[in-house]
């Protein structure tokens, strides 16, 4: 019955309650984006993504869609993807982050490639109920076709303080450790790309990609929505 009752009520509920953009508060025009057109086409700086970049043995390439903006529009869309279960947000700019990763065309053959959320570990997850670097994987997903590995693959040991404030050498020995793959096979003969919201000091994202090559001998790719 919902199935059939829903496209009925939806249009009257946006002629009252309009979906508005997440970051500006506009009218969004498509209902399932939460970001409207014009914030996502100017309203961040596109982060430069350097192949020059010196990356551990681990990593083959790290691509970021935008430059993390301290306390402006793009740090309150991640806090609002991350605390205020806007889990819409997450999916919308993966496939931003997606987009951005095909035209820079680092991956030739998704086949040969998987997906993989830098996991949380169960409490907080218990917490929050969700995982925000999920979401934006498979928003992902969504936009370049790699499959992407389910929750459950790849878990985290150690409930770590949050790498917030710390620096760089803090970061590291704080996430030592932390991650562990369940199953090695879905890992094997095949390139992950490892995907989280914001890339700092890489601390989080190079300890995983050390674990997944240790096992796989392969390398990963790193795709984030923000560079700080």
């Amino acid at each position: 019955m919902k199935k059939y009752i829903k496209p009925l009520i939806e249009p009257v509920a946006d002629l009252v309650f309009p979906p508005v953009c997440a970051c500006c508060g506009d009218r969004v025009m498509v209902r399932l984006n939460m970001i409207c057109d014009e914030c996502l086409t100017s309203r961040f700086e596109r982060a430069t993504n350097n192949s020059d970049e010196i990356l551990p043995e681990s990593v083959s390439f790290r691509h970021s869609l935008w430059l993390f903006d301290k306390y402006g529009y793009l740090q309150d869309l991640l806090h609002k993807l991350k605390y205020d279960h806007c889990t819409g947000i997450g999916e919308q700019l993966g496939r931003e982050a997606g987009r951005s990763l095909r035209s820079a065309a680092e991956i030739q053959n998704i086949d040969k490639w998987r997906l993989a959320a830098v996991p949380l570990h169960k409490k907080r997850y218990r917490k929050r109920g969700y995982n925000q670097s999920m979401e934006i994987a498979r928003g992902v997903a969504a936009a370049t076709g790699i499959d992407l590995l389910t929750e459950g693959y790849i878990k985290r040991l150690k409930n770590t303080k949050t790498q917030t404030g710390l620096n760089s050498d803090e970061r590291t020995s704080n996430i030592s450790g932390a991650f562990e793959v369940t199953q090695p096979s879905a890992v094997q003969n095949c390139n992950i790309l490892i995907v989280d919201d914001v890339f700092t000091t890489g601390a989080t994202t190079f300890e995983l990609a050390q674990i997944i090559n240790n096992l796989s001998g392969q390398h990963c790719g790193i795709l984030t929505i923000a560079k700080a």
